[in-house]
């Protein structure tokens, strides 16, 4: 007698939907991603040019100086993570005085150069200074309906582009370079939306 055969499973919707969801990515060369280190320090870079370019409505590219978590500091932190790495591992004897020293510039600079370079207080000095002289607009949000209203086209186009950013999809097959552009652009877009509802109205005037 023949083994009796199990009845054949109908497909499902999810049968068809699986192929989709394993996208075959194109190979990454390795030297087209960043190390840890330039891809933190340039993401803080572009982050904080978009959020003043949100918060601003600046049209320039790069609203702070180009000093800003730039080459110089990029090799800094990487010098002061591989120092950080030996002293872990306890191989003292193969730290450099190049290195100490770089190691000690590199806190000297998070101290006091990166904050004037990057403009870190003009922000929150801007705001104070706003909502003391428009504590009614600052505070209570005083004619806020109408400002929707009047830059109701940017608010919508905001909004969708917000969208599109946030739609979920897969990042898997994304190089470094254009996650960077997409957080970059999502800050941009939440910065300007506040800052048009809100009414702050300052220009950013540094070099």
């Amino acid at each position: 007698m023949a083994p009796i055969e199990p009845p054949m499973e109908m497909p499902t919707l999810w049968d068809f939907v699986t192929p989709f969801e394993e996208p075959q990515c194109p190979k990454i060369e390795q030297d087209e991603n960043m190390g840890p280190w330039k891809f933190h320090m340039t993401l803080n870079k572009t982050l904080w040019n978009k959020f003043i370019r949100g918060m601003y409505h600046t049209t320039s590219a790069w609203p702070v100086s180009e000093a800003c978590f730039g080459d110089e500091a990029i090799q800094s932190v990487e010098t002061f993570a591989d120092i950080l790495s030996k002293v872990e591992n306890l191989d003292f004897f193969n730290i450099s005085e190049e290195q100490i020293l770089i190691a000690f510039k590199t806190l000297t600079d998070m101290a006091f150069k990166d904050k004037n370079d990057c403009s870190l207080t003009k922000p929150l000095y801007d705001g104070l200074h706003w909502c003391t002289e428009k504590p009614a607009v600052c505070v209570y949000g005083k004619d806020t309906m109408a400002r929707v209203w009047d830059n109701r086209l940017s608010i919508a186009s905001g909004i969708m582009n917000l969208a599109d950013l946030l739609w979920p999809r897969d990042e898997s097959c994304m190089k470094d370079t254009e996650i960077i552009e997409t957080l970059g652009a999502v800050t941009e877009n939440v910065a300007a939306l506040a800052s048009t509802t809100s009414g702050f109205d300052y220009t950013w005037d540094q070099a």
